[in-house]
C-alpha cells in the first residue's frame, strides 16, 4: 500500500478538510485496501504448507517522530504504522505477514521537478540526514522487496525505516511554520 498526500500546514492553520482528505487518503485506503485484499491474501497464503502472503505498508518517517511535515501527516503516517501492528497480529495465524516501511526524503521524478529551479533546497535535508543524501527510489524499492521474499518469511509486524539513519538520530529541522 503505497498512498499519501500532504498539505504541509501548523495544526492551527490545517482546515477541517484538509485534514480530512489527509486521513482519508492516507488511512481509510490502507486500512480498507486491506480489508479488500484480505481475501485473496487468505486464498495465496493457503495454497500450501509452505505458502505464505504478505502487505507491506509504505508509510514515512514523520510517522516515527516530527520530521516537519506537520501533524495531520505524521499523525496518519503514525496510524499506518499502528495498523501494520494490529494486523500483523490478527492475520499471522493465517500465515499473512503485514509489515511498513518508513522512507525519509526519496529521489523522485516528482521531488526532481519540484526542485528543479532550485536544487539547493534539499541542502538542509541532506545536512540533518546522517548519510549526507537523500535516498534513490530504488533504495525505498530494495526492502520493500526483501520484505515480500521467503528469507523474510517470520519478520512480520515491523516498521523498517529506510531513512539514512534519521531515525537513530532524530530530525533536527524546523517543524512547520505558520
Amino acid at each position: 500500500n503505497n498512498v499519501g498526500i500532504n498539505i504541509r500546514e501548523t495544526a492551527l492553520d490545517q482546515t477541517k478538510e484538509e485534514y480530512h482528505r489527509i486521513m482519508s487518503t492516507n488511512t481509510d485506503s490502507t486500512y480498507f485496501l486491506c480489508k479488500l485484499f484480505h481475501p485473496l491474501l487468505l486464498k495465496a497464503a493457503t495454497a500450501s504448507a509452505q505458502s505464505s502472503a504478505c502487505v507491506v505498508n509504505v508509510a514515512s518517517c514523520a510517522g516515527l517522530m516530527s520530521s516537519g511535515t506537520g501533524a495531520a501527516y505524521g499523525m496518519s503516517k503514525a496510524a499506518m504504522i499502528s495498523l501494520t501492528k494490529s494486523l500483523s497480529c490478527e492475520w499471522a495465524k493465517s500465515r499473512i505477514r503485514v509489515n511498513a516501511v518508513a522512507p525519509w526524503m526519496t529521489m523522485t521524478p516528482m521531488l526532481e521537478d519540484a526542485v528543479k529551479n532550485n536544487p539547493s533546497a534539499l541542502d538542509k535535508v541532506k545536512e540533518w540526514t546522517p548519510m549526507q543524501r537523500l535516498a534513490s527510489a530504488q533504495e525505498v524499492a530494495d526492502p520493500v522487496v526483501f520484505l515480500c521474499m521467503p528469507c523474510s518469511s517470520y519478520i512480520t509486524g515491523q516498521c523498517l525505516a529506510i531513512d539514512g539513519g534519521l531515525s537513530a538520530q532524530g530530525f533536527d529541522g524546523p517543524c512547520v511554520t505558520p
